[in-house]
């Protein structure tokens, strides 16, 4: 019986998630294992650039999972 609802309530939380995606970060690209989010006033073609140099530092790799959030203002 509590393996059934730790299985529903996982199953739960997974339906949650894919209804409202949304963290509050912004929208979310993957490079390697990392996750890079952006939000506006930052460009798409910004983040892609900004992810595919922490990529080529090795910053984004297989070895380990990372985030980062762009932001601009002003």
């Amino acid at each position: 019986m509590k393996a059934l609802r730790a299985v529903l309530g996982i199953a739960s939380v997974g339906l949650l998630l894919f209804y409202f995606p949304d963290s509050g970060h912004g929208t979310k690209l993957r490079f390697k294992k990392g996750e890079l989010y952006y939000k506006a006033p930052v460009t798409e073609a910004q983040a892609k650039a900004v992810g595919a140099s922490l990529e080529a530092q090795g910053f984004f790799a297989d070895a380990a999972e990372r985030s980062v959030q762009l932001l601009k203002e002003g």
